[in-house]
């Protein structure tokens, strides 16, 4: 019977801090649109393409590939180049990116084992947006129609 009293006073103490605090905030596109982004991951179902960040960071080129989302379109850095290009957000998490431009500064260095093209085709190819704790995930296919995630993490 105590057993079910302090089970049945936490249940309780549990719902009236949920009508105090309101309802759980599940995380929406104003979560993500105005920060930078660093990517720290791509993982695709055929094998995971490998950043090395500790090899640009050693150079000094911490930033080598960022996101950053705004009111109508996306930019960043793809190691050394700069790319913007338009996106369209779709019903739920549903997101799709237009055709990326970018600089054409020469690349003379590995920046950690992902190549600039190979960056862009992957957001080109983007049709779908999620938020993880503090990691922003975008889903996509790689050139072979093969599902990828980047991952990346809040510049600070």
């Amino acid at each position: 019977m105590r057993i079910f009293l302090i089970s049945a006073c936490l249940v309780l103490a549990g719902m009236v801090v949920s009508c105090v605090n309101g309802p759980a905030k599940t995380a929406g596109f104003d979560d993500v649109r105005g920060k930078e982004w660093e990517l720290t991951e791509v993982i695709s179902s055929a094998g995971n393409i490998v950043i090395d960040r500790q090899k640009p960071e050693a150079g000094g080129a911490a930033d080598v590939y960022t996101l950053l989302i705004d009111s109508d379109r996306i930019s960043g850095k793809a190691s050394p180049n700069r790319y913007f290009a338009p996106y369209k957000l779709e019903d739920g998490q549903g997101i799709s990116f237009g055709a990326i431009a970018g600089t054409l500064m020469a690349n003379l260095n590995d920046p950690g084992g992902l190549q600039e093209e190979t960056y862009y085709r992957l957001l080109e190819n983007t049709y779908r947006w999620n938020l993880a704790g503090d990691r922003l995930e975008l889903f996509t296919k790689d050139s072979g129609g093969t599902d990828a995630k980047l991952t990346y993490r809040e510049k600070l």
